[in-house]
């Protein structure tokens, strides 16, 4: 559950002056098997998401974000792996 009493993957989340979702996507070429650069590609729109989302005042909620923890299936462990260890995301 979410902050305000939701599924925390919603796409309604309100805070004060701000609505935001977190249901976020990314179209990869085939869905059941995406590339690494899919994957990376997938990374960055989420951090960039995430870091976009406003507090109560209508101020960015993010903006000290240090680090990120990805979550991804086990079928998708060796190609996000090797997304995650590119020298670039």
């Amino acid at each position: 559950m979410a902050h305000d009493g939701k599924a925390y993957f919603a796409g309604d989340h309100t805070i004060g002056k701000s609505s935001f979702s977190n249901l976020i996507t990314y179209d990869a070429a085939v869905a059941a098997s995406p590339t690494a650069n899919e994957c990376s590609l997938a990374v960055a729109r989420a951090i960039a998401t995430m870091a976009g989302f406003l507090d109560d005042q209508g101020e960015p909620m993010n903006e000290g974000m240090q680090s990120v923890t990805i979550v991804c299936h086990t079928s998708l462990g060796d190609v996000m792996e090797a997304a995650l260890s590119a020298r670039q995301l």
